[in-house]
């Protein structure tokens, strides 16, 4: 279960990163 919630916890981070990577993108588009 221990590596079950780190996995989680990296994948949340994951997520962040690609919205905040994403946010980067439009905003040089635009």
């Amino acid at each position: 279960e221990t590596y079950f919630s780190k996995n989680y916890q990296d994948y949340e981070y994951l997520i962040n990163v690609i919205h905040a990577f994403q946010y980067v993108i439009y905003g040089t588009a635009s």
